[in-house]
Order: structure tokens, then C-alpha cells, then sequence
């Protein structure tokens, strides 16, 4: 019975070290150069009647030259058809950038999309879909934009 048990005791302590500096290794990963991250978002408690987008810079250097295309768009018919687009110049190191709008108005099903390009970071989209009321889009909330 003692040969099992120190038998146990030497194999976890063979074990269990490696598998701590392995995980160690993963976390600390860096982001190296710049990183363009986009989240879009409906209407909420927060920020009702608004809907828009957030691009921010997770890396660790300055995106250059950002341009960005946000649309609300309806999926079966074109009641609703909006779009914006813009640029700026730089965003920092984790700096963010976000847009909101209340001029949308209808009933049905919609895409949000926001898509966002940079000189030296690549591009970024994302789409999520909801629900138009009248001035209200029920989808995806600020909160959740990056989820």
C-alpha cells in the first residue's frame, strides 16, 4: 500500500508541474502589432432607440487610416435600407471608437453590419440580426456587443 501511494506522490509531482508552466506559456501570449476588433449592437435599456457599432484597438501599436460602412438593412423586403460610412485617422492602443444612430423607423427583420478596414491592421465585419419596432431594433445589446 505504501509503495502505491509514494508511487502516486512522485508521478503528480512529474505531472502537475509541466501542466502548470504549459498553461503558464498560453496565457502570456501578446498581441503583437495592431488588432481591429468591431462590435455591433440594438437598442437597449442602456441606450434606447439607438443602434450602432464599436471598432477598438486590442493590439499594441496605432490602427492607421480606419474606414468604416455601417448598414441596418431589412432581410425580407427593402422597407428599411440605411447606411453610414466614415473613416478617421488613427485609433491607439486600446482606444475605441463607437457610433450610434435613432434614425431608422419600421416593422421586421433586420441585419445590422458593420464592416471596418484599416491600412495596417486588415479588415473587420460582423452582422447580427433583429427585430425592428417603430424606432426600436430588439437585437444584440451594448453590453453584448463583443459576445
Amino acid at each position: 500500500m505504501k509503495k502505491i501511494i509514494v508511487l502516486i506522490i512522485i508521478l503528480a509531482m512529474l505531472v502537475i508541474p509541466p501542466s502548470f508552466s504549459a498553461i503558464a506559456i498560453q496565457e502570456n501570449k501578446s498581441i503583437v502589432g495592431p488588432e481591429l476588433h468591431v462590435g455591433v449592437f440594438g437598442a437597449s435599456i442602456l441606450m434606447p432607440r439607438r443602434a450602432g457599432f464599436i471598432i477598438s484597438n486590442n493590439g499594441d501599436a496605432t490602427i492607421l487610416d480606419i474606414h468604416w460602412t455601417f448598414s441596418i438593412k431589412s432581410v425580407s423586403n427593402d422597407e428599411i435600407n440605411i447606411s453610414y460610412a466614415g473613416e478617421f485617422e488613427s485609433l491607439g492602443v486600446y482606444d475605441g471608437y463607437m457610433y450610434t444612430t435613432h434614425n431608422v423607423n419600421g416593422f421586421g427583420f433586420v441585419t445590422l453590419s458593420i464592416i471596418s478596414t484599416s491600412l495596417n491592421a486588415g479588415e473587420a465585419t460582423e452582422t447580427i440580426y433583429g427585430f425592428q419596432i417603430g424606432r426600436f431594433i430588439l437585437s444584440k445589446t451594448y453590453l453584448l456587443a463583443w459576445y
